[in-house]
């Protein structure tokens, strides 16, 4: 019942008793973060495109 009511709201259909909310991101983070960058570093990847700044 409850996948039912989901595919109807997905498609813009109001089901009594039931809403759609956005879930939220969790934490997410490397396990090893200097595998990771010698990994973007083998892909020829610029410090810029690496990193948020």
């Amino acid at each position: 019942m409850r996948a039912e009511a989901e595919r109807r709201l997905i498609a813009g259909i109001s089901v009594p008793g039931f809403k759609l909310v956005e879930g939220k991101k969790g934490p997410r983070a490397w396990d090893d973060p200097t595998q990771v960058e010698s990994l973007l570093k083998s892909m020829r990847l610029k410090a810029a495109e690496m990193y948020d700044q």
